[in-house]
């Protein structure tokens, strides 16, 4: 609820410059779609408070780090795991447009938008179990 009353105090204030926050122990962002069309296979991203990314990419588990300066986001290098499996493709094509995000939104309190290089990748919070 403390989100959502920032973020709605937020869009009031023209110009706000807010960085979002990614760092929220134990948020898991599910991958929706990617170019607006819906994505074929499950990937996650969590961000952990010291700049750890971890997630889990359509086949493997994947590792690396992150920073933000206000809205520009730095993904460093990624490692996966390297299990195959039918998704395979859809892992690829995950991991590619991974490689060229550059730029975060929250949009609402639980949808997360990463995008560069051409591409928009929108994520929701994940179910807590």
């Amino acid at each position: 609820m403390r989100r959502l009353a920032a973020l709605i105090a937020c869009t009031m204030v023209a110009g706000c410059a807010h960085e979002p926050d990614l760092a929220d122990p134990g948020r898991i962002w599910e991958l929706v779609s990617v170019d607006d069309r819906p994505f074929p296979a499950t990937a996650t991203l969590t961000f952990g408070p010291e700049g750890e990314l971890t997630g889990e990419a359509p086949c493997n588990r994947l590792t690396g780090t992150w920073s933000l300066n206000r809205h520009q986001l730095t993904l460093g290098p990624i490692a996966t795991t390297r299990r195959a499996c039918p998704a395979l493709e859809a892992e690829v094509a995950f991991l590619a447009i991974l490689d060229g995000v550059d730029h975060v939104d929250i949009d609402t309190s639980d949808s997360l938008i990463l995008s560069g290089s051409g591409h928009r990748m929108l994520f929701r919070e994940a179910p807590t179990p």
